[in-house]
């Protein structure tokens, strides 16, 4: 599942209360998590370090991801404008 998978089971069990948290369980159609997110381990040259190549940041103006991230997770983020 990616961020509509979270978002739902987010939207269910915090927001709604409909569902107990304990209770929610997220299921993926394909055979990896993530969505568009997407690590690549084992590139020549790169060792054991992980390479994100999908999906990775979002608009301050999409507020699904924004409010999400920085409210109810508070996980830090930092700018990706060209011009920070």
């Amino acid at each position: 599942a990616g961020w509509s998978g979270a978002y739902a089971a987010w939207r269910l069990a915090v927001d709604t209360s409909s569902v107990n948290a304990s209770s929610v369980c997220v299921f993926e159609a394909n055979g990896r998590v993530g969505g568009r997110i997407f690590s690549v381990h084992g590139l020549p040259s790169f060792a054991d370090l992980a390479v994100d190549v999908g999906g990775y940041r979002f608009q301050t103006r999409q507020r699904l991801p924004a409010d999400l991230v920085w409210s109810a997770l508070k996980l830090p983020t930092q700018c990706y404008d060209w011009e920070c």
